[in-house]
């Protein structure tokens, strides 16, 4: 069986510098046990054959026996390996906790976590959450969204970014400088009131935020207008009855401009008398 000093050269695939590095007290050293080891050990195999997977559950299990200060090291290197950048800085941190070997030394382990963690340093992303107010902005993130502003946690690569809100036609901006293994966060907001300025033909929904209303036409009942048509011909005929029967007009015994007037209005309101009897019957 592979000493442990082989167990943890192997996963670090870099040999291991003593240098002076401030440790926590982790007392005297301890003897693991051989399930502890042997389970280390099938671990490291694991990680050289690129099963990632199956070396997480065998390094989990060996802890699951006791902790040791090497298995967290191997632990959070597959954590590394495996792109889960923040489980691999918790086990780093808990290998300088842990119960400890006498080889390699405490010493020894403690310069293997500075250097995998100078690693995530360069090479992991960081988170971004942004609080909008309201909630109903819509993100974008640099050139991706619209997302949803809900506080969660956005990973993003390290690197600055322009986080902006939109909503009804209003906008609010700010920048936000992602860093790796690190939190940034920004918040936007936008005053509902001037989005509703611009957006007129809105009220106010339930929530008390800014709805868009939409209303169909109003529609005159087909029956209405009928009756309107119907009202409207008789009148005009009635018109015309009362012209017909002027007597200077009926009895000069002359046709004359004002004999036509009455046949017009004859004309006109029996055409709107029909109509407006074609729409009631529809």
């Amino acid at each position: 069986m592979p000493k442990p000093t082989q167990l943890l050269a192997t996963i670090a695939l870099a040999s291991l510098v003593l240098i002076s590095t401030p440790l926590f007290a982790q007392g005297k050293p301890i003897v693991p046990t051989a399930g502890q080891l042997e389970l280390n050990e099938q671990g490291v195999e694991a990680v050289i054959a690129g099963n990632l997977p199956e070396a997480i559950h065998l390094f989990e299990a060996s802890l699951a026996l006791g902790p040791l200060n090497i298995t967290h090291v191997n632990l959070g290197r597959a954590y590394q390996r495996f792109g889960e950048c923040y489980k691999a800085e918790r086990h780093f941190g808990l290998a300088l906790d842990a119960p400890a070997i006498d080889n390699p030394t405490p010493k020894q382990v403690a310069a293997t976590v500075n250097k995998y963690r100078e690693e995530l340093a360069q090479s992991c992303p960081g988170k971004v959450v942004v609080v909008c107010e309201p909630a109903t902005i819509k993100l974008f993130v640099g050139d991706e969204g619209p997302l949803p502003c809900n506080g969660e946690e956005l990973v993003r690569a390290p690197g600055d970014y322009l986080v902006r809100g939109e909503l009804d036609g209003q906008l609010s901006e700010t920048s936000v400088n992602v860093q790796p293994m690190k939190t940034s966060r920004a918040k936007l907001s936008i005053s509902v009131s001037a989005a509703a300025a611009l957006n007129p033909g809105s009220s106010p929904s339930e929530g008390g935020l800014e709805t868009s209303v939409v209303r169909p036409p109003h529609v005159e009942p087909a029956a209405n207008t009928g009756l309107y048509w119907l009202g409207g011909g008789g009148g005009v005929m009635l018109a015309g009855l009362a012209l017909d029967i002027i007597p200077a007009s009926a009895a000069n015994g002359q046709y004359d401009a004002l004999d036509f007037v009455p046949l017009a209005l004859y004309a006109v309101g029996i055409a709107g008398v029909v109509y407006g009897v074609m729409l009631l019957m529809d």
